[in-house]
Parts: C-alpha cells; structure tokens; sequence
C-alpha cells in the first residue's frame, strides 16, 4: 500500500500527509514568532481544526498526531497551552505501536504544564512538571534523591536538557512565590518556598554548568545557573564559567 500523500474530495488519505501539512503550519510559527499577534494564533488553531475535520475519525486516536499537535499547540502562545498539554497526555498515554512518540514528548509536557503553573499562579502544576522530570530520570538510573549537582561532582551523567528544563520549572516555581511575598499573602512560608524553589534552581543548572571543558558544554544553563548564584555572591567556579561563556560566544 503506497503510503504518498494525494488528496481525494478535500479529504487526507494518508497520515504522512496531514503530519506534513502540520510541519508546514509550525514552520511558518518559527518564522513568524517574534510578530505574531494573537488574532494569528487564533487563525492558526482554527485551520488546525479544519485539517482534523479532513481526516479519518480513526486517525485522532493516534499518538503520532498528538504529538505533532502539542508540538504546534505548544507555540501558540499561553492560551493554548492547555491544548498542548492536552495533547502531549494523549500522545504518552496511547498506546504507541509504530513508536513515533519520543521521551522528549514528557520532557516537553513538563515545560508546558510548569508555564501553565507559573501563568496560573499553582505551584502544585509546576511540581507535577518536576516530579514528571525526576520520574524520568529514575527510569534512567540517574541519582535523584541528591541534589542535581552533588550527583554530577559523583559523577553521574545528568541529562542537559532534563536538567535544564528542572531549573527552569523550579525558577517558574520560585517566581509564583515571588508575587505572593510582593503581595503580601502568607509571607514566611512564601519566603521559604521561594528560597527553596531558587536553591533546587541553582542546583539543577549547576549539574550540568560545570562541565566547562566538554566539547558539548552548553552556555545556556550556565547562564541561567550565572544569574541565580549572583544573589548569593559568586566564587571562582562562577568565574570559570563566564570565561567559557564568553569563548562560545566569539567563535560564534
């Protein structure tokens, strides 16, 4: 069964079709995001729903779609981040018999429903995001009943991204906690919430900030990892960082 795309009446006959149809869609967001307005963003998720209205019913139980929809969802801005968390669910909990679903798809429904936390003010989404972060990483062995960083001066290989997406979740966290002190409401414990939230920051960026001399170093969580340990002060491994930095950014 040939599986090239064609069109018959208006409808998609052939899953790689309507898949390719949603790339094109998520590139023109890419080239498009720094001015796209939200009444572009409520085009956009009205035409995605056209296309599912062309589709086989059948074909909007499949995890490979969902994905691809949470994907596309997932840049459209804060109003359509439920939509992508939505999706991202759908596409983990099917069953994925042609294995088109990658592990990003759980690291990326933590981003989202972290952002989710943060917009909606609920630190309880932002440590669902966390936890989802942590679940993963005991599935790979990793050691995660120790702070980040203690792990990877063990040794341990810690997970750039994972680890990355650990800092941001717990700085989101910390900055719920941030508008309540402003505010004002149960100060003390918002205090050591935001304390706490910024330490596990720190630590998650520092596990995989250290590592200055490795050719895949990546400046980004050091960077983040750089301006949180500047509350507190810095030190010599600070330092070091900043120099990498600033190498990378002239070969570049």
């Amino acid at each position: 069964e040939s599986k090239s795309p064609t069109r018959d009446s208006g409808k998609f006959v052939a899953m790689e079709e309507l898949i390719d149809q949603i790339d094109r869609i998520r590139m023109r967001i890419y080239r498009r995001r720094e001015s796209m307005t939200r009444l572009d963003a409520t085009r956009i998720a009205a035409e995605l729903k056209r296309l599912l209205a062309d589709c086989p019913a059948n074909w909007l139980s499949l995890p490979a779609l969902h994905f691809e929809l949470a994907q596309t969802y997932a840049l459209l801005g804060p109003e359509y981040f439920e939509d992508a968390a939505k999706c991202y669910r759908a596409a983990i909990g099917a069953e994925d018999k042609a294995g088109r679903v990658p592990i990003a798809a759980i690291e990326q429904l933590a981003n989202i429903e972290a952002r989710l936390g943060e917009s909606r003010g609920r630190p309880v989404l932002v440590d669902r995001a966390i936890e989802r972060l942590r679940d993963l990483d005991k599935a790979a062995g990793d050691t995660v009943n120790q702070p980040l960083r203690k792990a990877a001066a063990a040794g341990v290989k810690t997970n750039v991204e994972r680890a990355s997406l650990a800092g941001a979740a717990y700085k989101r966290k910390a900055a719920i906690y941030a508008r309540e002190i402003v505010a004002g409401k149960s100060a003390p414990a918002a205090i050591k919430q935001f304390n706490d939230a910024v330490r596990a920051s720190i630590d998650a960026y520092q596990a995989v900030s250290c590592r200055q001399a490795d050719k895949d170093f990546d400046p980004y969580p050091a960077l983040n990892w750089l301006a949180l340990k500047s509350l507190d002060g810095g030190d010599g491994a600070s330092v070091e960082v900043c120099r990498r930095c600033a190498e990378l950014s002239n070969e570049n």
